[in-house]
């Protein structure tokens, strides 16, 4: 509260009162001019209120579609219960989380680096091509044949990865090391 008080000090118009909610009014119009100006056939055709209407329907409907194909595609499993729908990923879903949140990973620091190291046993050379692969999808670079490294913060999501996927834990180790 006191904080809150002390903004509102600093404030070079007093909060409530004709002048801020004139400048209230006039960012507004700033807002609506920017939006009949990015779309003016949709302003023209059905005025400011019914186009921003109808870009919210419009965005729900490509999202829904999206849905759709995600669902066919196997990447996410739609359930209904009740009246309800639930939305969870599938096996490959996860997998795509997974490579869509180390995209976006923070970098680790200068003298840092994700390490991925494992020892597949030989009778599971499929799973070893598998892993591979994946590592090279997530932007993995290969030190040594079983040695990856990555310059992403990805540790935590390569351990939840590798633990629900592979389910070999003792095969697997993830870390952060510092290089000299």
């Amino acid at each position: 509260m006191n904080d809150r008080l002390n903004s509102e000090k600093h404030l070079l118009i007093q909060p409530n009162s004709r002048a801020a909610n004139l400048i209230l009014e006039i960012g507004h119009l700033i807002e609506d001019t920017h939006f009949m100006l990015s779309r003016p056939g949709l302003v023209v055709k059905f005025g400011i209120d019914e186009a921003r209407d109808y870009l919210k329907r419009k965005e729900v409907y490509l999202r829904r579609q999206e849905l759709k194909r995600l669902e066919k595609k196997r990447i996410i499993i739609r359930k209904k219960i009740a009246n309800d729908y639930w939305v969870s990923f599938s096996k490959a879903g996860f997998e795509e989380h997974i490579a869509q949140l180390s995209v976006s990973a923070t970098d680790l620091p200068d003298n840092q680096v994700c390490i991925v190291s494992f020892d597949i046993p030989e009778s599971e050379r499929k799973l070893h091509s598998q892993v591979r692969h994946l590592l090279k999808r997530l932007g993995f670079q290969q030190m040594h044949r079983s040695v990856w490294f990555s310059r992403k913060n990805v540790s935590n999501y390569i351990k939840k990865l590798f633990t629900s996927r592979f389910k070999a834990d003792n095969w697997f180790k993830v870390f952060i090391a510092y290089q000299s």
